[in-house]
């Protein structure tokens, strides 16, 4: 992504992209996102809804599948009496189970003109973001073979143990195949409950070249 100007939030998916002094944040999440359609960033992180949206109103943008955000949004629901479900964390991993899905928040875009002057370039930073978050995932492995001595948080190895046994070993997929089943669901719920004029295809929302990701 060289001579490229790249704007994200800084977590544990891109932090190595800091490292190496390649890219710049801004103060909010939204303020990334501006950096974008304001033309001042080349590729940036997108909140889906924003992307969406902006696609609506004709926006020259395109995604690539890197999914920098996700969070399990549970907050005011309300529960049978009867099913079990006394705190956030059993309905979160209930609904994990039933459903499959660890909700998406962004992705990363750039203008399709950008990606359709240098072919391959879609390909470039998705193999960017997949690396950045891959050597987060291994410092998450890394402190857990050291039974956490480096972290303050108490009994994180048995919460890792559990997300594994629930997630797997790749608990934050990018790339279409492991996540078409979220993006599926999000592209009918945001047309469903009136966001988008229409419902939008994973096809046509994310750059050609990634398809087979």
């Amino acid at each position: 992504m060289e001579n490229l100007r790249v704007a994200i939030g800084r977590n544990d998916t891109t932090e190595a992209l800091f490292e190496r002094g390649t890219v710049r944040t801004a103060p909010t999440l939204v303020d990334v996102f501006r950096l974008l359609v304001d033309g001042e960033a080349d590729v940036a992180e997108f909140g889906l809804t924003f992307y969406l949206r902006s696609l609506d109103n004709g926006a020259p943008f395109l995604a690539v599948p890197a999914f920098p955000t996700r969070v399990f949004r549970h907050s005011c629901v309300f529960v049978h009496a009867d099913s079990g479900i006394t705190r956030p964390e059993d309905l979160e991993r209930d609904w994990y189970r039933r459903t499959g899905i660890f909700p998406i928040m962004h992705t990363i875009a750039a203008p399709r003109g950008l990606l359709a002057a240098r072919p391959g370039l879609a390909r470039e930073i998705y193999d960017v973001f997949l690396a950045a978050k891959e050597t987060g995932a291994d410092r998450y492995r890394a402190r857990r073979r050291l039974f956490q001595a480096p972290t303050m948080l108490p009994w994180a190895n048995a919460l890792d143990e559990r997300n594994e046994a629930l997630f797997g070993p790749d608990w934050w997929p990018y790339g279409i195949a492991a996540n078409r089943t979220a993006l599926d669901t999000f592209l009918r719920y945001h047309h469903e409950q009136g966001l988008s004029s229409r419902r939008w295809s994973v096809e046509e929302i994310f750059s050609a070249e990634l398809l087979d990701t």
